[in-house]
């Protein structure tokens, strides 16, 4: 594969102990990989999803949060969030707030996720999309968001359904001040 995506190997802690190409990173779970997950509210109580590219090699016209990638080599997770919050809506310095870092894997692949969420109220008409990563965003009541998500009404990625309830966790306790 021509300019293949080269990816850090991390153990558990995120302490880099290799490389290989995404595709291979994709086809073993032995090889912990890092990515970048953020979501987006706003003051009126919603939160922005992505609805991704059919041109996507993973989860092609999926509904997804609202930014994510993978932690290129010699990238910190916090400059890669910063990357493709710019990349792919146009998003520049926002104040991030990291919720935690966990490892989640399957039968394909291991990836240890970084999760943040930002705050930002601009309309939805005014994000920059790239066209190749996302179709559209989408503004969204959280307790729409929810009862989609609980209904399984969305057709969706995963990680709407497995980040869900941590991403409102963290926001609700920060927000009560504990």
């Amino acid at each position: 594969m021509k300019n293949e995506e080269i990816l850090d190997i991390v153990d558990e802690q995120g302490n880099v102990i290799g490389q290989a190409p995404r595709t291979k990173c994709h086809r073993n779970p032995k090889l912990i990989h890092q990515v970048v997950h953020c979501w987006i509210f706003n003051k009126r109580g919603q939160i922005l999803w992505q609805h991704r590219s059919i041109k996507k090699d993973s989860s092609p016209g999926l509904w997804d949060m609202s930014c994510g990638g993978h932690v290129s080599t010699g990238e910190k997770p916090l400059e890669t969030l910063l990357r493709e919050l710019y990349e792919e809506l146009g998003i520049k310095l926002p104040t991030l707030e990291f919720v935690e870092k966990y490892i989640r894997g399957n039968d394909r692949q291991t990836e240890l996720i970084y999760l943040y969420y930002l705050i930002d109220d601009r309309p939805k008409n005014e994000f920059k999309i790239d066209a190749d990563e996302t179709q559209k965003v989408q503004w969204i009541d959280v307790y729409e968001a929810q009862m989609k998500v609980i209904s399984k009404e969305v057709d969706a990625t995963d990680f709407i359904f497995s980040q869900v309830s941590r991403i409102f966790q963290k926001v609700l306790v920060t927000s009560l001040g504990r």
